[in-house]
């Protein structure tokens, strides 16, 4: 396909002794120059002293050089916010410009060499002839780049190709697949020329900066090319460039078939390769010598001293063109009128990239299309640089053809045929800066002026035309007239500007440009670029046609002070810890008077060297009810400034909310300040009101009432009639408040005291006081409730028996609340009870088991919690049993409950036992059921079971409470011991405790008197737990024994077992682990004559009078 292309590059024009030459230009130039962009250094200059100011052109940072420039009236150069295409400025003034070039400028210039004290010396792209290290170099390029001095001895000697080493440390080379010949370094032209063979060379252009360059292989003809075999793979497989990258960098192919160099670590494109092409010679056919109306005056100067093989020739886009040099402009860019083919460009990487390289890039030119191809040929993959900047021009006769970043003239209007072009041509040139980071971080009313300047080198004649300056759409390599002509693309019209400029006009020149609106614009959309295009108003009058070199941008700004922070306001009180910001009324500080309130805020500028502020307070429904009319006094920021509320404008307390706001100062007078919407609203509340006393609520411990027990833990609910209350300070049996305040989850909310463990039976006072956000407390409450004693699950006395219709089987009720009925078999006996035997209670009766399996004795229902788990249908409703359904909890959540509140607070079984026989067998008195196994047993264990005296001698029975640690586990898998001898006919009490807090189980045995003429034992009357075995941790699951009691025998595996051999009398369960002093009372109580007791094992377990929980007389 053929398409034309507009002018090259310009000023650095190759040379060549060898006719109408065939150019290869290849992938190397493009991959190497794209790298460029970003990689040059900022420099650091000297610094200016911050202690004591000293007049010089530059300081290290915006802060120092505007000291530097208000004190000696000078501008002052920002060291820290230069590179090679821009600089910062402050003014004299206190502003701060922005300069900045499309092509670089400046060099890094660590070492002064040019004298002038700066660390920046201007650009020079000067090649120098003689090699640095094996390294051709130039001058004073923008960026470190170098080129390969030829590999002399041996493969590889020269080095790389071409190098680049950024500021941060990346490296990035490419090269050639074959030996470099030492190079001809051509300063004139501007190249480094390695010839391969007859008629073919590799040359080397670097821009008119230093940042990029074109490689290009160039030989006489195509035969010639051939007969190179280093270049063989070009019409072949494909030519492998290889490509070097430092870590933290990618090459990634593009869908256009170029590619971008990438850095990994934050995706930013560092350089961008454009798809690759070829291009003839055929433009040579229509180069024609340039009209006078044509030439500008260096072009005029030019062919006045043109010999007669050395004319200016007109290119048909308009370009002027030395005769001389046309092979020389071929070999970094088409000129229009050549024919251009596009060419493969495939990325190779991993195992098939070259050895050494990190990649390589395979270049490959058809045989079709090379045949198709007129006079010299060149081969170009085209690569741009990703600079902070770029320049396009896009021409109507050639709407497909790219033209980016690769001219120096700038045209724009039409050409004719009357200065060369045909057929006509309209031309418009664009123009980008990105990078503009500081103008993205302002608003639009920073800017104080904004001047695009671009010198006007040439007009067709002396006679004024209209050109037009449009804010435009960003440009890329990519960019045509075929894409870039529609009004999406030509966004806002800036200005316009009926001139000419010329030199044999006397009036070639600066041509500036206001673009304010278009800076304000950037600012505002928080955009880093600027993109300004030049175009002409018509398509035919050739009188528009000009030309433009050194686009530039000047910005001078003014950043407004900082809006205040909210984390840098806050409000003091009478010396108190400051109190932050807070943006939302319902979570604001309160105070508690009118008086002492002071605002604090900081007030930060990043241009100013004064600042000053206001404060203003409104009420949260917006009324101002304080302003400061003036502004403070001025300091330097970062500043702090402070501000008493006057009382009056407090008065009667309520909502409100504080605002700051700052005002720079440059040279002296106000300029620029922050409004008050754009303030924080900073809440508070004045409150002078006390909150109301809380209120107090328990379901297991009413006010006033006797109920829970010992063991059973309380919750209670503490709530506010006030909104504002924002904590609760709170004591159980003392008025100190002394406890950890509780806070609501939401101002005025409830909070939860407990669950409290009640370890004492009587009276008890909660009391409560409401402190709100202010710090106002209100009156303390005091909440008055009774702990009952343990509550009784079930006791049976097995006096009395009633008949059950249709059954030989018997009930004897439960003297408890519950009415947990319990059913004898016809088999049961009975006999006298120990009470009867001490004639306390004559009618007292005993069941009577002979150990057989008939003789039962049972419930219907679970009656204790074992370990702090049963069912939901232990007793009545509303009766407080301890169980699941007096905690509002459901049976299913009776699970791993041990330790928590109430119900799980433990158990304890208790009964008045005989054996009448002493056997080494397993006997049990009392047990309740679970699936498997019961869930525990109170009774006599056989000999094995039992521990071993200090010689090692075990008894053959010995009186045990056990259970297993799980319900199927193995075989007493838990127990407590007595070591006292069990004696046969011998009434004894025993008591088994499980404490769900301590998660022990313990065994009491206490002998009793059963004669009152004192003939019984010493000691009588005491439970007596033994020291070494009578306590054991409990360590298995919180498991559920569901099933009912069973007096005189016991569950194991599915089965009853252990069927008892004697009396039992006297029953107990409770839902909670009684106390020594409890169950004394419970094994002496009435016998004793009912004399108060102690609490002699200090566990706050105290039962004052035995009637309390008589042994023999009923509750």
């Amino acid at each position: 396909m053929r398409s034309r292309q507009i002018e090259g590059s310009g000023s650095n024009r190759p040379t060549s002794s060898a006719p109408r030459p065939l150019v290869v230009r290849g992938v190397v130039l493009a991959l190497l120059a794209s790298v460029l962009t970003g990689a040059v250094p900022a420099a650091g200059a000297p610094a200016g002293k911050v202690n004591k100011i000293e007049c010089a052109p530059s300081a290290a940072t915006p802060e120092v050089a505007r000291e530097i420039a208000l004190k000696c009236g000078t501008e002052t150069v920002v060291d820290a916010l230069t590179d090679p295409w821009s600089t910062t400025t402050i003014l004299p003034d206190g502003y701060a410009k922005l300069s900045s070039s499309i092509d670089a400028v400046r060099a890094p210039d660590p070492d002064d060499a040019d004298g002038d004290g700066t660390a920046w010396r201007p650009v020079d792209a000067t090649l120098r002839v003689e090699p640095a290290g094996r390294r051709i170099v130039m001058v004073a390029p923008a960026a470190d780049l170098t080129f390969s001095a030829g590999d002399t001895t041996g493969s590889g000697s020269g080095g790389p190709l071409a190098s680049l080493t950024t500021a941060d440390g990346h490296t990035i080379t490419v090269d050639v697949p074959f030996d470099l010949p030492a190079p001809v370094v051509d300063v004139a032209a501007g190249q480094v020329v390695y010839p391969l063979d007859d008629g073919v060379d590799v040359i080397m252009t670097p821009n008119s900066d230093g940042t990029s360059f074109s490689e290009v292989i160039r030989a006489v003809s195509a035969d010639a090319l051939r007969a190179v075999p280093e270049l063989d793979a070009l019409t072949g497989d494909g030519l492998v460039f290889p490509v070097t990258l430092s870590d933290g960098l990618d090459l990634r192919p593009k869908t256009d078939g170029g590619f971008d160099v990438t850095e990994v670590a934050t995706a930013e494109v560092v350089a961008e390769l454009p798809a690759a092409r070829a291009w003839d010679s055929a433009a040579d056919a229509v180069l024609e010598p340039a009209p006078e109306e044509a030439l500008s005056e260096s072009a005029a100067s030019m062919a006045e001293t043109a010999t007669s093989d050395s004319e200016v020739l007109v290119a048909p886009d308009g370009e002027l063109v030395d005769a001389g040099d046309v092979a020389e402009r071929r070999a970094s860019a088409p000129v229009a009128g050549d024919v251009i083919e596009p060419l493969g460009a495939e990325l190779v990487t991993g195992a098939d990239a070259p050895a050494g390289a990190d990649a390589g890039v395979a270049v490959t030119l058809g045989a079709e299309a090379l045949a198709g191809m007129e006079g010299t040929i060149h081969i170009d993959p085209t690569t741009g640089t990703k600079n902070p900047g770029g320049k396009a021009v896009i021409q109507s006769a050639f709407p497909s053809s790219v033209h980016y970043n690769d001219a120096t003239s700038f045209p724009i209007g039409v050409c004719t045929a009357t200065i060369g072009c045909y057929p006509t041509n309209v031309v418009r040139s664009v123009f980008q800066w990105t990078g503009l980071t500081s103008i993205a971080s302002l608003k639009g009313s920073d800017i104080r002026e904004a001047t695009f300047t671009v010198f006007g080198s040439h007009s067709y004649a002396c006679s004024a035309r209209t050109t037009e300056l449009y804010r435009t759409a960003a440009i890329s390599s990519s960019t045509t007239w075929s894409n870039f002509t529609t009004s999406g693309k030509w966004q806002s019209k800036v200005d316009e500007r009926n001139i000419y400029h010329k030199s044999v006009c006397g009036n070639d020149r600066d041509i500036a440009w206001n673009i304010s609106s278009v800076a304000k614009w950037a600012a505002d959309n928080n955009s880093a670029r600027i993109t300004l295009g030049l175009k002409g108003t018509s398509t035919t009058d050739v009188y528009t046609w000009k030309r433009y070199e050194n686009p530039r941008l000047e910005i001078i700004y003014n950043r407004a002070p900082l809006v205040p922070k909210s984390g840098e306001m806050k409000l003091d009180y009478e010396g108190q810890a400051p109190e932050a910001c807070v943006t939302s009324a319902a979570s604001a500080p309160s105070f508690p008077t009118t008086s002492g309130i002071v605002m604090r805020g900081v007030a930060r500028d990043p241009d100013s060297s004064q600042v000053r502020v206001k404060f203003r307070v409104l009420t949260s429904g917006g009324t101002q009810v304080y302003y400061t009319d003036n502004w403070s006094s001025t300091q330097k920021p970062p500043a702090a400034f402070e501000r008493s509320i006057p009382s009056t404008a407090l008065s009667g307390g309520g909502t409100f909310r504080w605002q700051m706001a700052v005002q720079d100062l440059l040279d002296g007078s106000g300029d620029r300040n922050t409004t008050w919407d754009q303030s924080p609203n900073c809440y508070f509340k004045v409150d002078l009101y006390n909150p109301g006393s809380p209120t107090i609520s328990s379901s297991q411990y009413p006010e006033g009432e006797i109920s829970g027990g010992v063991g059973v833990s309380g919750s209670f609910t503490l709530d506010s009639p006030s909104s504002d209350v924002v904590a609760y300070k709170w004591s159980l049996d003392s008025d100190g408040l002394g406890e950890p305040p509780l806070s609501p989850s939401s101002p005025g909310g409830p909070v939860i005291v407990g669950p409290l463990a009640m370890t004492r039976a009587g009276s008890h006072v909660l009391y409560a006081q409401a402190v709100d956000s202010s710090s106002r407390t209100s009156g303390t409450r005091a909440y008055r409730f009774t702990v009952d004693f343990p509550t009784t699950a079930a006791y049976w006395h097995m006096d009395q028996f009633t008949a059950i219709i249709g059954s030989t089987d018997l009930n004897t009720a439960d003297a408890g609340a519950l009415a947990h009925t319990l059913r004898l078999s016809s088999g049961v006996g009975r006999t006298p009870g120990p009470f009867a035997l001490a004639m306390v209670r004559a009618d007292d009766q005993a069941l009577v088991f002979d150990g057989s399996a008939s003789d039962i004795a049972f419930t219907s229902k679970p009656v204790v919690n074992v370990f702090g788990c049963a069912s939901d249908t232990t007793g009545p409703a509303g009766v407080a049993d301890g169980r699941t359904e007096d905690q509002g909890l459901k049976a299913g959540q009776c699970l791993d409950r041990t330790g928590e509140s109430g119900y799980s607070a433990g158990f304890t079984v208790s009964a008045f036992v005989r054996a009448d026989e002493a056997g080494n067998v397993n006997k049990v008195a009392v047990s309740q059921d679970g699936q498997t196994h019961s869930g525990f047993k109170l009774g006599k264990l056989a000999s094995t079971h039992c521990p071993a005296d200090a010689a090692g001698v075990k008894p053959v029975t010995c009186w045990g409470f056990w259970t297993y640690d799980t319900d199927g586990g193995g075989s007493l898998g838990l127990r407590a011991y007595s070591t006292r001898p069990i004696t046969a006919g011998e009434w004894v009490h025993l008591a088994g405790v499980f404490n769900a807090t301590s998660g022990d189980m313990s065994l009491s045995v206490c002998p009793i008197p059963t004669d009152p003429d004192g003939r019984d034992p010493e000691g009588t009357g005491i439970p007596v737990s033994d020291a070494e075995h009578g306590t054991v941790e409990y360590t298995g699951s919180s498991w559920s024994a569901a099933g009912p009691v069973q007096i005189g025998r016991s569950m194991f595996g599915g089965s009853m077992t252990d069927h008892w051999v004697g009396a039992i009398d006297e029953v107990r369960l409770y839902n909670a682990p009684l106390g020594n002093g409890q169950i004394t009372a419970i094994c002496t109580g009435d016998m004793t004559g009912g004399a108060e007791l102690e609490d002699g094992d200090g566990d706050g377990a105290v039962v004052g009078n035995p009637g309390d929980i008589p042994p023999g007389g009923g509750e």
